[in-house]
């Protein structure tokens, strides 16, 4: 071990110096030398070396003799003995009187050398031991008192975490506060919400003057200071100096720790001494701070408890939006019925609810709730509306101030003077089914429990729109299911009718002929014949529908085309179609073309004096979106939802709506579908969709 000091006893020069200078300097050992016996007596019990190393044979004491003196002061000092003269008797003699080892002179350095090593070994174990068992006794008396203060605080958090009585509570933290650091004086300030400022809440041995209205800017305060940082303040003073907590309120030493809940500092928790002058330690800040997240936890708590009471009512108010929401099944009653709890339940001016349409990516015009002041102003969104950026929305956002939001700031809420307003979208199992806005004409900050429940709200709201469209369209397919039951049923007669009368009619052609020669009758009868047998074949000539492909559409139209070039020419009809630009579609070619051709008539129908139709396609998720737009007049607003149901339209359209109803069923078979016809700049729209090819 570098420095360990090392006594050298020898009458000779030489050795001393050798010893010194090619044995322990270079070593890094530090040297003592003595010339006889008696001097190195004396320099071993006034220097106390780690090791001494002596002649056997020196002037006024012997080394056998500094030997016995050693004993008898009960040294543990370990000895080398050198001679030059060794026997076998003095060796004894030597090992007995405690000697570490015996070194015959001369000596080479590496012998001298190892021998001091092994002499120091045994001291060098020994003096580490006492090291770590005084450490080892040094942390135990640490842990001893930290588990004390430990087991004080513990104790403390118990009693407070289990008050929920919010005065007795912050009382209780203040004097925990006062008890765990020995402070004169304890105090404990909550951050005003409104103002900002920290106000006092609970005290110890303040004063009731002094407690009475104490209130503190978080600009020019200590306690301030420790809301804006979050970090604690220890200080003290010297002599006559004070510290200010406020005008007028002087100490000599004082402990500032934050209260925080949720990453927020709530308040500040205080203790101080203004008349004694000892100082707070940072063991005493770890003490306050440990306090003080419990007492944060318990004050959470306790609010939480309070506010229990003053949400029940809304929570019952809640459940019973969920029940009468979920309980019906009319789509629009129950769109109306949502924005109509909003303001009834939950207190709003307005509320806005906006039905997404996932297949065609748009919304129509909203459905609303309240006063609306300018109602000709609410119209479906447009892409860059705050409409689709909450449609997008993930969880509620929440505007305190709508004028100076830089998202609800927008037409509606200026035109309406909104001044607080909650956005949210409305989705089941992440699929967004609507946005919805909860508006209030005066200013209002969203409490945690409004929160929750503009949540809870929109889940359910989601989930009742849900329900009303999975039975609108349940409903939807079982009228067409039946429809298609009665056509089904109808077709078979009518089959069977056409066979028959087709016989009867080319019987009937047989006949003439063998009866009028004329040979213009009997050209007349060609006509009839060929017709008839046309005729008979159309039944039997449709494909089966259990045969799915790849489809390129511009091919079907190009077949519709053909088929029906004569008409679209004689009525003056334009035919345009962007349907080469699309991607093939997953159904059967030739029903397809039945579809397409069902559309087609339709619109050549509502055209009898020409006009435009074209086919407008574009590719949207994994479906292919077909737009089939004719200029005709349409169909009236009271006659649209019989289509698709083989129920007389009325005027004006003509016929009982099969053919529209076999074009839906077609779309259908085939994972397609069509949709109610409406009119828009571009004329009367009937939507179409079919899936891309898997």
């Amino acid at each position: 071990m570098a420095g360990e000091k090392v006594l050298v006893i020898d009458d000779s020069v030489e050795i001393l110096r050798n010893m010194k200078e090619l044995v322990l300097g270079p070593n890094g050992y530090s040297f003592v030398g003595a010339r006889d016996g008696q001097e190195g007596l004396r320099k071993a019990v006034a220097e106390n070396p780690d090791l001494i190393v002596m002649d056997f044979q020196m002037p006024k004491m012997t080394g056998l003799e500094v030997l016995d003196a050693l004993q008898e002061r009960q040294s543990d000092i370990p000895v080398i003995l050198m001679t030059f003269h060794g026997s076998e008797e003095i060796a004894v003699q030597a090992f007995r009187l405690g000697v570490k080892d015996y070194i015959i002179k001369p000596f080479e350095v590496e012998v001298m050398l190892a021998a001091i090593d092994r002499a120091l070994t045994e001291r060098r174990l020994r003096a580490e031991r006492e090291r770590l068992t005084k450490k080892v006794l040094q942390i135990n008396k640490q842990l001893e008192h930290r588990i004390t203060e430990l087991n004080v605080l513990y104790t403390v958090g118990q009693s407070v975490t289990s008050l929920l009585n919010l005065e007795e509570l912050l009382n209780r933290i203040v004097e925990a506060a006062v008890f765990v650091t020995g402070a004169e004086e304890g105090a404990l300030l909550l951050v005003d919400k409104d103002t900002g400022e920290l106000y006092l809440r609970a005290a110890r041995n303040l004063g009731e003057k002094l407690a009475r209205g104490f209130r503190l800017k978080v600009e020019h305060s200590i306690a301030g200071q420790v809301v804006k940082t979050g970090k604690p303040i220890l200080q003290s003073t010297q002599d006559e100096e004070m510290l200010k907590v406020k005008t007028g309120y002087l100490v000599k030493s004082l402990v500032n720790v934050p209260l925080k809940a949720k990453g927020k500092v709530i308040g500040v928790l205080a203790v101080d001494n203004k008349v004694s002058s000892k100082p707070f330690t940072g063991n005493d800040v770890y003490l306050l701070s440990a306090l003080a997240d419990y007492a944060a936890i318990a004050i959470e708590n306790a609010r939480l408890y309070k506010d229990t009471g003053d949400k029940a009512d809304q929570l019952d108010t809640l459940l019973q939006i969920a029940q009468s929401t979920t309980s019906q099944l009319d789509l629009e009653a129950v769109l109306q019925m949502i924005v109509d709890s909003a303001v009834t339940k939950l207190g709003a001016g307005v509320a806005t609810l906006y039905l997404y349409d996932p297949t065609r990516d748009e919304f129509p015009a909203p459905v609303t709730a309240g006063q609306i002041d300018h109602p000709e102003e609410m119209i479906a969104p447009t892409k860059d509306s705050v409409v689709y950026r909450m449609l997008r929305q993930e969880g509620l956002y929440l505007a305190h101030d709508v004028q100076h939001d830089e998202v609800m700031a927008r037409g509606f809420t200026q035109r309406e003077k909104i001044k607080s307003s909650a956005g949210f979208s409305l989705r089941v199992r992440g699929e967004p089914v609507g946005a919805m806005f909860i508006n209030y004409r005066r200013p209002h900050r969203f409490t945690e429990g409004e929160k929750n429940i503009f949540t809870l709200f929109a889940q359910s709201a989601a989930i009742a729109i849900q329900n009303a469209q999975l039975y609108q369209k349940v409903s939807e397919r079982l009228e067409t299911a039946s429809a298609m039951a009665w056509a089904g049923t109808a077709a078979s007669l009518w089959a069977h009718e056409v066979q028959q009368n087709t016989f009867t009619i080319c019987t009937d052609v047989a006949t003439l002929r063998s009866r009028i020669p004329d040979s213009g009758i009997q050209e007349i009868l060609d006509r009839i014949e060929t017709t008839a047998s046309a005729l008979a074949e159309v039944v039997p000539s449709l494909p089966s529908r259990d045969v799915e492909e790849a489809v390129t559409l511009a091919r079907v139209l190009k077949d519709v085309r053909k088929k029906r070039d004569k008409e679209l020419q004689e009525r003056n009809v334009r035919l345009q179609s962007n349907l080469e630009t699309l991607p093939r579609v997953w159904a059967n070619r030739q029903w397809l073309v039945e579809a397409f051709d069902g559309l087609t008539k339709n619109a050549l129908r509502a055209m009898p004096g020409g006009g435009d139709l074209s086919f407008t396609g574009k590719v949207v998720g994994n479906k292919v979106l077909i737009d089939v737009i004719d200029s005709g007049k349409g169909f009236p607003e009271q006659l649209r939802n019989q289509l698709y149901k083989g129920r007389v339209v009325g005027p004006g359209r003509g016929g009982m709506g099969i053919g529209l109803l076999l074009v839906k069923t077609i779309l259908n078979r085939y994972g397609g579908d069509i949709g109610l016809p409406y009119s828009d700049e571009r004329g009367n729209v009937f939507p179409v969709q079919l899936p891309l090819v898997r």
